[in-house]
């Protein structure tokens, strides 16, 4: 039985020629703007040259995503990327003002099938990119169903860095009155 071409499905080697996904590059040097970057997903040469070196894969959660940074940045005294540092912080409290980022770093989407990475997730893309302003809402412990909403800011890492600065302790650990904190983008 002979195929017909037509109906022919690309190899996984052709899939991965043609498979692109989206991610955002985050320079640790402040003077560089964010980037949106298409890359083949698991392309360790792809993801090593992005930070500069050896890779390290960060879970971020609400919403989902990964972020992948210079594994020997600290060790090899890359500056801090105080840009990552906040997106680590507000999308993963198990980081929350404690360790920091140091080098180039970027997001993907989540792991997907076949343990693969996936785009971006559409809600960093409003934040990083389309959103003009932002508020803080806070929940406090106790108030299950009240978030305290704070005044309006122009960029997301104003809202960033107010709301983690607002919502740290002297002890540079969370208010402990602070159940949570998250940046809206007013769109």
């Amino acid at each position: 039985m002979e195929r017909n071409p037509e109906e022919e499905q690309p190899t996984s080697r052709e899939q991965g020629e043609i498979l692109r996904i989206n991610s955002i590059v985050i320079p640790a040097d402040e003077g560089q703007s964010l980037d949106q970057h298409q890359l083949k997903p698991a392309s360790l040469a792809d993801y090593q040259e992005l930070v500069g070196g050896y890779i390290e894969a960060v879970d971020l959660t609400h919403p989902p995503a990964r972020m992948y940074v210079n594994e020997e940045g600290k060790l090899r005294g890359m500056p801090v990327n105080r840009r990552a540092t906040m997106l680590l912080w507000m999308h993963n409290r198990a980081f929350r003002y404690g360790d920091i980022i140091a080098g180039d770093a970027f997001l993907v989407g989540p792991v997907g099938r076949g343990s693969n990475d996936t785009t971006v997730p559409d809600e960093y893309t409003r934040v990083l990119f389309e959103a003009q302003s932002f508020h803080v809402e806070v929940q406090m412990h106790g108030d299950q169903e009240q978030r305290r909403q704070m005044w309006p800011f122009e960029s997301w890492d104003e809202a960033y860095g107010f709301a983690l600065g607002w919502a740290m302790g002297p002890d540079n650990h969370q208010r402990p009155e602070v159940a949570d904190i998250w940046i809206v983008p007013d769109l």
